[in-house]
């Protein structure tokens, strides 16, 4: 009797047992039945949102916010980050392309502008890789492009705004202490000694970090260079202005011939000035950023969300800025100068 108690009690505890299995079974979430994101989660994902659906998190060289958070939290301020900004980038890209074009045309069968043909190239493709960048996957943040492909348009742009100031410089620089013997400088070759180089150096620095994401030394030299470039094109036009300065008072005191010489000093002073000031900002920006809680070196894995949109959207205005005053450089018409002037026009300098 005894032995047929103990019998019924081990059957009801093995079938109370196969009701708890086969409810929690019934419970259990699923792949097939778990909840796809909607709306921004779908466009921006989060790094938990990526294992779980079945993606793979790329892992960031530099600290940046936790996407679906931070679009929430930005709003409409996102949407005139990445497509108002990019947008402006592109409209510049495509008043140079014009310019660039039309400049063929018109200096048909007659000695082309090589350094303005030059600084116009240089827009077109710092202007159209910035929008395709901010528009399409502004900082890898929906992983719409791969990782590498990304860098390598952000890497295109990147050394074209120095390339074509140090150009600008030297017009500048040649055209003050050479005199009339400035424009034999202006060969293909030399010009090609003065953009190739830097130009290349960059582009294959952005490509490496690309391709080695997880050598954060080596973006960090990346990143050194490129600031101590900046830094160097600010002090560069610090002594064109200072030349210039001097060219203006000679006129100012009557020992230039026309008034217009002396307008024309000015106007190329204040862009000379506007060329150190933004010059040395995003320098300063860049030491902030190699220095502070955007460094590849720091522990933090998400930034703070309004201090890394007010921060990039600093140095994107900042670059748009430069990059507008690059373009009055560059397509400045020498039509309506004199034959003969104190300095040299900023670009347009014919070359034999």
């Amino acid at each position: 009797m005894q032995e047929g108690d103990s019998w019924e009690k081990f059957s009801t505890e093995v079938q109370s047992i196969f009701v708890v299995k086969a409810f929690c079974k019934m419970t259990q979430p699923t792949s097939e039945s778990s909840p796809e994101p909607t709306g921004i989660e779908a466009e921006y994902a989060s790094p938990e949102q990526e294992s779980i659906y079945g993606g793979r998190a790329e892992t960031a060289a530099e600290p940046q916010p936790e996407w679906t958070t931070a679009v929430n939290q930005w709003g409409i301020a996102w949407d005139f980050h990445q497509y108002g900004i990019g947008a402006c980038f592109g409209l510049v890209g495509m008043l140079a392309l014009v310019s660039f074009v039309r400049m063929l045309i018109t200096n048909k069968g007659t000695r082309q502008k090589k350094v303005s043909l030059v600084v116009l190239s240089q827009i077109i493709l710092f202007g159209f890789s910035r929008c395709i960048f901010l528009c399409v996957d502004a900082y890898h943040s929906k992983k719409h492009i791969h990782i590498t492909v990304l860098n390598l348009i952000w890497g295109l742009g990147q050394p074209s705004l120095v390339t074509a100031f140090m150009l600008i410089f030297l017009v500048l620089r040649n055209a003050l202490m050479m005199k009339a013997r400035f424009q034999t400088w202006y060969t293909t070759r030399n010009i090609a000694l003065v953009t190739v180089p830097y130009f290349t150096f960059v582009f294959a620095s952005e490509v490496v970090v690309s391709l080695m994401p997880s050598y954060k030394a080596l973006i960090f030299a990346c990143q050194m260079i490129n600031t101590l470039l900046y830094l160097s094109l600010a002090c560069f036009y610090v002594f064109i202005s200072l030349l210039i300065r001097k060219k203006l008072r000679l006129v100012r005191n009557g020992l230039s011939n026309t008034r217009t010489r002396g307008q024309q000093t000015l106007s190329i002073l204040k862009r000379c000035v506007g060329a150190f000031v933004g010059g040395f900002s995003i320098a300063v920006m860049h030491v902030y950023s190699m220095t502070g809680v955007y460094s590849v070196f720091s522990n933090v894995q998400h930034v703070a969300v309004w201090p890394w949109f007010a921060f990039n959207t600093s140095l994107r205005c900042l670059e748009l800025g430069m990059s507008v005053l690059l373009y009055t450089m560059g397509t400045e018409n020498p039509a309506k100068r004199p034959r003969k002037i104190d300095v040299a026009p900023l670009t347009l300098i014919q070359s034999k």
